[in-house]
């Protein structure tokens, strides 16, 4: 799981199975998101060992608000 600033400072939110490849993706805009706003840098990372986690913490980030849960993660993050 992912999160992407763009261009414009907002957030998007994702999950692949190889960053590499998708990071390209999205810097050439293949992607709907990208394509309207950028692809500045990936500002956050999570590893999982199955695609439903994955998929399980996407969604629970995109519930609350992308942005507003990237604030939340920043915070804890800072005391660390």
């Amino acid at each position: 799981m992912y999160i992407l600033q763009s261009n414009r400072q907002t957030f998007y939110c994702g999950i692949t199975n190889c960053l590499l490849r998708r990071w390209n993706e999205h810097k050439r805009g293949k992607s709907k998101y990208c394509k309207l706003y950028g692809a500045k840098a990936i500002v956050y990372l999570e590893w999982f060992d199955s695609y439903e986690e994955a998929r399980q913490r996407e969604k629970e980030i995109k519930r609350g608000g992308v942005r507003k849960n990237w604030l939340r993660l920043q915070n804890k993050l800072q005391y660390y």
